[in-house]
C-alpha cells in the first residue's frame, strides 16, 4: 500500500492517527475484505432525532436511509477526498 501514495509524509501521519504503529506490526493479523461496496449519503439525507425532552441523558435510534439517495460514485470519491484531505 505505501506504494501507492503520491505524499508519505501526510500517509504515515494519518497511520499514526488511526492507531497504527510499524513496530507491532507483525501483531496486526486480521485480514479483512469489504462484501459490498461502501454506500455513503449526504448529511442531509440522514434521518436525525431534533428534539430530545428534558431529563433524557441518553438517546440511540436506527435510521432507514433511501438507497435512491445514496451519492454516487464519483460524489462518494469527492467527499471522501475532502474528509481525508481536512486531517
Amino acid at each position: 500500500m505505501d506504494a501507492l501514495v503520491t505524499d508519505v509524509t501526510i500517509w504515515e501521519r494519518l497511520l499514526l492517527k488511526a492507531g497504527y504503529r510499524r513496530s507491532v506490526a507483525s501483531f496486526y493479523t486480521t485480514k479483512y475484505s469489504l462484501l459490498d461496496a461502501p454506500i455513503a449519503f449526504k448529511d442531509a439525507d440522514v434521518p436525525r432525532v431534533r428534539l430530545v425532552d428534558r431529563g433524557v441523558r441518553q438517546l440511540r435510534y436506527v435510521a432507514e436511509l433511501e438507497e435512491d439517495k445514496a451519492m454516487g460514485a464519483d460524489e462518494w470519491k469527492t467527499a471522501l477526498a475532502a474528509f481525508v484531505n481536512a486531517g
